[in-house]
């Protein structure tokens, strides 16, 4: 019997989700993936059962209908993936269907009893919510936060099998496909994170940032208004509750005022410091440091540092 089927979207993440699996106690774990995204190797070097792969225009309401199928015919307790926009609309219209229990940005989860406990922010990321959701199957997506890494002993390649969704009869049509902007860069996993937000008059001036970063071997991430509605940067350098979380060693906020939606994707960083002008910004109640300053003053005089310090190294 298959205790939990594995949506996997991303196979860089394939290790962390068959793992959390296993530390959960479930050992008969299913993956379901994308044709052109399946890792055999993979797959059977972290524990994986069995793969089904499918074949579907990647648009929600196709793939959750063809995960529907796979969970009533497979019956398993548990449904996971990543926290990602994609996922939590595949596993809602799911749930939906089934009448089964979904809770999505999950922290942390476990097993206790008949039930699945876990921890998800809430109103916006500033209360932390403990849940058990009765019942099978239960979906639910995970944070970076509730992985919980297990060594596999023992690799067996799994069985493959496919299948396919065709949209006779489908009131959908795909017109067109484009790719949206990505910048390249995963900052969930960089080691010096720069933030920029409105404090920012212009696109031009993220110049600055963009300076001290490549001083300090950074990337530049920024919060919800740049990406999303100022449109200076690509969807996916937004740090906060409804994009990426982060867990740098250094993370500089550069003209962020520091709302919960953006805290939430940083409380993870090590050390956080501070630049905004505005000595009551909720930034600063959350820095390690704080610099109180114009950031147009400050950022040239800091850059201008730097580089002196850096060639007196050199010498």
């Amino acid at each position: 019997m298959i205790t939990a089927i594995i949506f996997m979207d991303d196979w860089s993440f394939v290790h962390e989700l068959l793992s959390t699996c296993r530390a959960l106690g479930l050992d008969n774990l299913l993956i379901f993936s994308p044709e052109e995204l399946v890792d055999v190797e993979k797959a059977s070097t972290y524990g994986a059962s069995e793969i089904i792969s499918y074949r579907s225009p990647p648009i929600p309401p196709c793939v959750s209908r063809l995960l529907i199928q796979v969970v009533s015919e497979r019956r398993p307790r548990l449904v996971v993936g990543l926290a990602r926009k994609n996922v939590r609309e595949i596993f809602g219209r799911a749930a939906q269907r089934l009448a089964a229990s979904c809770a999505n940005n999950c922290t942390d989860i476990e097993i206790v009893g008949d039930a699945v406990r876990i921890r998800r922010p809430v109103l916006g990321g500033g209360y932390v919510a403990v849940q058990e959701l009765a019942g099978s199957p239960v979906f639910v997506t995970l944070r970076p936060d509730a992985f919980k890494l297990l060594p596999n002993n023992s690799a067996k390649k799994p069985v493959i099998t496919s299948i396919d969704m065709t949209l006779k009869g489908w009131e959908i049509r795909i017109i067109d496909r484009r790719l949206s902007e990505k910048s390249r860069v995963d900052l969930s996993v960089a080691e010096r994170v720069v933030g920029v937000g409105r404090g920012f008059r212009k696109k031009e001036d993220l110049e600055l940032a963009e300076e001290l970063a490549e001083l300090i071997c950074a990337e530049v991430g920024c919060s919800r208004p740049i990406s999303s509605d100022l449109k200076w940067l690509p969807e996916d350098r937004h740090i906060g509750l409804s994009g990426k979380w982060i867990r740098p060693k250094l993370y500089i906020a550069i003209g962020i005022s520091g709302q919960i939606q953006h805290v939430v994707g940083v409380k993870n960083a090590k050390t956080i410091l501070a630049i905004n002008n505005d000595p009551n910004s909720p930034i600063h109640r959350e820095a390690d440091y704080s610099v109180i300053a114009d950031l147009y003053e400050f950022l040239p005089v800091l850059i201008r540092r730097l580089r002196e310090e850096m060639g007196k190294e050199r010498r």
